[in-house]
């Protein structure tokens, strides 16, 4: 337990759920024959894709990308988005499943200080109408938009104003996200619409 600890995940609850794998692994320590190099170097190596997962130089932007699907994952997740990004204007990419009760989930990311909001589609068979989460999402603020394609809606969000943008809402929409982005395929739609 005299150990320093590097965690690579950005996000303030990435820093909680590390010291409770920690304190797991230690309390294993001795019945499994782990050195705590092993332990160090496990936590330096973590890879969590999709929570509070930054990309930077995304059309000359900064994309977080987070699979936040509930209202203990979006006020986890904006908490992180106000500690990193305090202050700046920020475009979201929100899509949520329709049976996930997204009615509170969209109440708090729609009072959110200087967040544009682009409601997308989830690309998930589950998906019944990404309207319906739009339509909720407009009680809360008029600074929103629907765009039922997902690639379509980060496009627009990578070529806006803002520097940042996120994508949230769903695991279904963080990993097709995830994908665009890092097959760079998002990038050379980017330079499409400058070019044309």
């Amino acid at each position: 337990k005299n150990c320093e600890y590097f965690i690579p995940l950005a996000g303030g609850f990435q820093i909680n759920n590390a010291a409770l794998a920690i304190d797991a692994v230690h309390i294993l320590k001795n019945e499994f024959n782990l050195k705590d190099e092993f332990i160090v170097r496990g936590i330096k190596n973590t890879v969590h894709k999709c929570r509070f997962e930054i990309f930077n130089n995304v059309n000359e932007k900064t994309a977080i990308i987070d699979g936040a699907h509930n209202v203990q994952g979006i006020l986890a997740f904006l908490s992180s988005l106000k500690t990193y990004f305090l202050n700046q204007k920020i475009t979201f990419v929100f899509g949520m499943l329709n049976d996930k009760g997204y009615g509170e989930c969209v109440r708090i990311a729609g009072k959110y200080k200087n967040a544009k909001i682009i409601v997308t589609n989830v690309p998930s068979l589950r998906q019944t109408d990404g309207g319906a989460v739009y339509n909720e999402v407009k009680k809360y603020t008029a600074d929103c938009e629907y765009i039922p394609d997902y690639k379509t809606a980060i496009i627009k969000a990578a070529n806006g104003g803002n520097k940042v943008f996120a994508i949230f809402g769903s695991l279904y929409l963080a990993g097709a996200a995830r994908t665009f982005i890092g097959n760079r395929e998002l990038n050379a739609h980017c330079l499409n619409n400058i070019t044309n």
